[in-house]
């Protein structure tokens, strides 16, 4: 009975249990996403996540204040310059204390990539920099992450193997519960990646085909096969009526009379005697010679300088009018 009151005294005071003490968050870019679907811990990670920026620090900001954070940063600015990241980095535990979060801060894992250089590089920076500090950091750039054996096809993310990795490596040296989360008993399938600099973008699933109803015992008939369907008639097309004329009382139609054709009169033969006797009472008419049309006077141009009355042609002289002549007298009779 005095262990039941001081149990009831206990939360009636507020004193911190043990789930409380254990609640834990995920933040960071997409290999956070995987380490989420390990731990099975509340996950504030998301694609395209970088140390430098606000999108880190607004999820530090999400996180429930008093919490353990596992951040997981680093693997997008590890392929790009690392110059000032030192006060990006600053930016983020700053943002920590405000929560009063406890961080646990999980380095960027080997990749298979040209910039891995880049990815040991920030990893050295990292440890130099929470050295002696309340925050704990756990490097990844071990022997058997480094392998290969647990990275995806593309050299960046990780199988669900390699995820559990690196949830347990950090659990364990945080001293942080390991929660049990059934691992699956093949691989996962590796996420796509968004872009060269972006996270892993998990795959769409596939819609289900559709297939088509059972036909039933209600469907069937008695022999236990599938009534068929009535074909649909087609409409015959509509033909124009007819109408029997023979039975109706109608006037006789107006047919036209076909025209006749005109008789051209035969000419009576005039004969020859006729014709020779009209020719000698009318003899023939000398026919009229036409007179010829004269041809207009040509004219030439003259050039300048000519005399244009030389060029003319002379007129022909006017006739003079014949001259009356006197009769002679006659002689005298010598009478």
């Amino acid at each position: 009975m005095r262990f039941v009151r001081v149990v009831c005294v206990a939360s009636l005071v507020g004193l911190p249990s043990a789930a409380s003490a254990a609640t834990g968050v995920i933040i960071g870019d997409s290999i956070g996403m995987g380490v989420t679907a390990a731990s099975g811990l509340k996950s504030l990670a998301r694609l395209s996540i970088h140390i430098r920026g606000n999108k880190a620090i607004a999820q530090i900001n999400e996180a429930p204040a008093g919490a353990t954070a596992f951040v997981v940063l680093g693997t997008n600015d590890a392929q790009g310059s690392l110059k000032g990241i030192e006060q990006s980095v600053d930016n983020i535990v700053q943002a920590a204390e405000r929560k009063n979060l406890s961080l646990v801060w999980i380095g960027p894992p080997c990749v298979r990539r040209s910039w891995n250089t880049g990815a040991r590089k920030l990893d050295e920076m990292l440890q130099a920099r929470f050295a002696n500090t309340s925050i704990k950091y756990v490097s990844m750039q071990d022997e058997t992450l480094c392998s290969g054996k647990f990275h995806a096809p593309d050299g960046v993310h990780l199988t669900m193997a390699g995820y559990h990795y690196m949830w347990e490596k950090a659990a364990r040296a945080a001293d942080f519960p390991i929660t049990t989360v059934a691992r699956a008993t093949a691989p996962a399938k590796p996420m796509k990646l968004a872009s060269a600099d972006d996270g892993a973008v998990p795959a769409k699933p596939k819609k289900p085909k559709r297939t088509k109803p059972e036909i039933t015992a209600a469907s069937a008939d008695v022999t236990g096969t599938a009534e068929p369907k009535p074909k649909k008639k087609r409409k015959a097309k509509r033909e124009p009526a007819t109408t029997d004329v023979s039975s109706l009382d109608l006037p006789p139609a107006d047919v036209p009379k076909p025209k006749k054709k005109k008789k051209q009169a035969s000419k009576p033969a005039e004969s020859t005697a006729a014709a020779t006797d009209d020719a000698s009472a009318n003899p023939a008419k000398p026919k009229k010679k036409k007179k010829q049309a004269r041809k207009p006077a040509e004219f030439t141009t003259a050039s300048p300088g000519t005399n244009v009355a030389a060029m003319q042609k002379p007129k022909k002289p006017a006739s003079k009018p014949a001259e009356a002549v006197e009769p002679a007298a006659a002689p005298a009779n010598p009478d």
